[in-house]
């Protein structure tokens, strides 16, 4: 199994590093510019207030079925149809309150509501299906359709803006052009389930659905509770500043990269999720896996924090032609939060393989209460940025809860040693970073590159990455 992780993790690296970034940076980034910072931000203002409503057309069955189809990989044909039916079912019915309650709260625009709710539909299902392959001991195969809805996202859109070149690139040219993107990707991944040996039946079932909701209901409410918290803030910024959507634009265009990194880091947590729960069905030790992760994790977010921290200005002037500073100012706060949640990811899969999901309940419910004082009071008085500290302030307090649950009911803490050496592997780059940010006549993207660069053998020689993990990648033994 820890071969497996490790071999899956430099794919999904390999793969992520270079679609995601691509998208994110040069695709996305250019829809915004070409549309401009206000009307990008009216879209994300609507897209968060469809984000709200996400848990309604889940309710956590894509987590719960991925634990569950890792645990009963010989009976899943009649669950897979019970599956489609209750995610049709949820869907009409997320989609019908999500259109009613943006009629309620003015100031929307249904049209583009819809349209929002069926890509996310698209993208949840893509998600679902993704889910069977990991569940089904597929790893391999699930790293590598880990980014092609972005792969075909960056096809057709950058087709777009290529053939609109002359400044009539629309809002509606983006959103259909991930449509089509997300349809194909499932088309694809539906295929490849077939291809596996799995005739599974894509008529829906309703028959049980009361049973897999009952099971469902405690991953829908950790669902809703995240939701809510992580997607608020944009949210927030278009109904609380009469600004036309500038502020929700400004906040935007950070947060895309911390939502980006978020995604990339997710992958990991993802993967370990059915292979914690394998291992725990099967009463094996998953102390090691869990002290690799925590290595590995320093090993990839440490770099990133550095570079942000002092190069962040370097990176918004890079990818943005306007406000500057206020960009720069949000993207560091919102990507110290972001180490916090990829540790939390990894602690709250943690405690789902192991069937403590409830015991996650009270600390979401938490930061969902710190997250709506804090943007309340922050947002009128500093706007995109009191929204980025709201969020650095729940994400600190949800991490912290949510390493109490792992260590008070698992018995789990953080390993001393790795620790201490992560922390000193961030440092050493930290003041590599501001080193050559002030210090050296080169360039910045020639400093960036040399911290990135240095940060590899650094993590070999504080084994934080051992040559034995490498070794066990390229070795063929099983």
């Amino acid at each position: 199994m820890k071969r497996q992780f490790l071999l899956n993790v430099f794919l999904l690296m390999l793969i992520n590093v270079l679609v995601k970034p691509f998208y994110v940076f040069f695709v996305e980034t250019e829809v915004q510019n070409e549309l401009g910072t206000a009307e990008f931000g009216y879209y994300f203002f609507h897209m968060n207030f469809v984000f709200l409503f996400q848990f309604l057309g889940d309710l956590g069955l894509q987590t719960h079925n991925q634990q569950y189809v890792s645990k009963n990989r010989t009976s899943i044909h009649e669950h897979f149809s019970s599956v489609i039916g209750l995610k049709l079912t949820l869907t009409i019915v997320a989609t019908i309150i999500l259109l009613i309650s943006g009629f309620v709260f003015g100031k929307m625009d249904i049209m583009l509501l819809f349209l929002i709710s069926g890509n996310l539909f698209l993208s949840s299902w893509l998600v679902l299906m993704r889910s069977f392959l990991s569940g089904l001991g597929y790893y391999t195969l699930d790293s590598l359709v880990s980014s092609l809805d972005k792969f075909l996202m960056i096809v057709l859109i950058s087709g777009l803006l290529w053939y609109r070149h002359d400044g009539t690139f629309t809002l509606s040219d983006f959103i259909f052009g991930q449509m089509f993107s997300l349809i194909l990707a499932n088309m694809m991944v539906m295929v490849l389930l077939y291809v596996k040996g799995h005739t599974l039946t894509f008529w829906p079932q309703f028959t049980g659905l009361t049973s897999l909701l009952a099971r469902c209901i405690p991953f829908a409410l950790v669902l809703f509770l995240m939701t809510t918290y992580n997607k608020l803030d944009g949210f927030l910024l278009g109904r609380l500043l009469s600004d036309n959507g500038l502020e929700a634009g400004i906040y935007a265009a950070s947060y895309r990269i911390y939502d980006a990194a978020n995604m990339f880091m997710y992958m990991i947590p993802a993967l370990i999720l059915p292979m914690f729960s394998f291992m725990i069905s099967n009463k094996e030790d998953i102390r090691p896996l869990y002290t690799l992760v925590g290595k590995w994790m320093f090993v990839l977010l440490s770099p990133l924090l550095a570079v942000v921290l002092f190069f962040g200005t370097d990176i918004i002037t890079f990818l943005y032609t306007d406000f500057i500073v206020e960009k720069t100012r949000v993207l560091q706060l919102l990507m110290a939060a972001s180490v916090l949640v990829c540790y939390a990811y990894i602690f709250g899969a943690m405690s789902m393989a192991a069937d403590r999901i409830k015991s996650l309940i009270p600390v979401f419910i938490l930061g969902l209460g710190i997250n709506i004082v804090c943007n309340l009071i922050w947002i009128p008085l500093y706007g995109a940025t009191g929204a980025a500290m709201a969020t650095l302030v729940t994400q600190f307090v949800v991490f912290f809860g949510q390493w109490y649950v792992v260590r008070k009911f698992l018995f789990f803490t953080f390993d001393k040693s790795s620790t201490g050496r992560g922390f000193f592997y961030f440092l050493i780059l930290a003041g590599l970073a501001w080193f050559f940010s002030k210090q050296t006549p080169f360039s910045s993207e020639v400093s960036i590159i040399i911290c990135l660069i240095i940060s590899l053998p650094l993590a070999f020689l504080l084994k934080l990455i051992e040559f034995s993990d490498v070794k066990l990648v390229l070795s063929r033994k099983k």
